[in-house]
């Protein structure tokens, strides 16, 4: 279970944690927060060149719950002085204090997770997100696919914005034609490069498309094999125009809060995801205040 803070432009469709087996390993540039394997803790690590350093650890505190009833809120902040990572409910917080990060602006990810209860009755097996939420900018996307086998067509609930671009994990080389002609989509800053895997893409596309065009070409020793594309959706800074960047330099972390008076835990209902997968989200208007070191 974890967080990926990465540049905009480095951002994988589906990073992943190098040593398991699945993927194409880390982020070239990365901020990673991750539960411990077997273990109630949590880990911050900073990501350079696909090079892992841990900068804090989180232990969790002995009175919180662990239980699927229970939502436990925690709480990452970055700033010029480090890195803070914490359950503000318990007063329990991790600091790092860093020199610089590697990046001083980027995209927050994190992978979709499923909660399963075990067939013997036991805890569940697995962990859960619920409500997340962010103080920094954000961003317009239209989810246009959730899986295309074979050559086919993506098409967009809306015309892409300046600046645009069509995120998605594939697995084959990949040739995209937004109305423009025909072009090889380049792979993302991956660790590995197993062709037999998804990798992940972020290929600019012109702005007012509202389709493109697939077609698929073998990846070295994997030909003849099933070709396919995932969660495609369509990013971009500003539903309209290029967004200006933000000229403020970084904050230093603020002070830890008092710890707030714990709230009896519920779970909200959750509807049935829609039949039509073109969904459109742009985020309210807020200042924009990149993620800094």
């Amino acid at each position: 279970m974890d967080v990926w803070i990465t540049p905009w432009e480095e951002n994988l469709a589906l990073p992943l944690t190098d040593w398991l087996p699945d993927l194409q390993g880390e982020p070239r540039r990365a901020i990673q927060v991750t539960m411990d394997f077997g273990q109630p803790r949590w880990f911050v690590n900073v990501i350079e060149n696909h090079q892992v350093t841990r900068v804090a650890q989180l232990d969790w505190p002995a009175a919180v719950r662990q239980t699927h009833t229970d939502r436990t809120r925690l709480e990452l902040r970055i700033g010029a002085d480090g890195i803070r990572f914490g359950m503000p409910e318990y007063n329990a917080w991790s600091t790092a204090s860093l020199a610089a990060l590697p990046f001083t602006s980027g995209s927050l990810v994190w992978p979709p997770l499923v909660r399963r209860r075990r067939e013997d009755g036991g805890k569940p097996n697995s962990w859960g997100w619920d409500d997340a939420s962010s103080w920094a900018a954000c961003f317009a996307w239209m989810r246009c696919a959730r899986i295309l086998s074979g050559a086919g067509r993506l098409e967009f609930a809306a015309p892409a914005p300046e600046g645009a671009r069509l995120r998605f994990a594939a697995v084959c080389n990949v040739e995209l034609n937004d109305g423009s002609g025909w072009v090889r989509a380049e792979r993302q800053p991956e660790e590995f490069h197993r062709p037999e895997h998804f990798s992940s893409y972020f290929v600019p596309i012109r702005s007012g498309a509202t389709q493109a065009e697939v077609r698929f070409l073998p990846d070295g020793w994997y030909s003849g094999f099933p070709c396919a594309i995932k969660d495609a959706m369509v990013w971009a800074m500003s539903t309209a125009t290029n967004a200006p960047s933000n000229p403020n330099p970084p904050a230093p972390l603020p002070p830890v809060p008092p710890p707030a008076p714990k709230p009896e835990a519920t779970l909200s209902p959750r509807g049935n995801q829609p039949a039509d997968c073109r969904e459109t989200r742009t985020c309210p208007d807020r200042p924009r205040t990149p993620i800094r070191q």
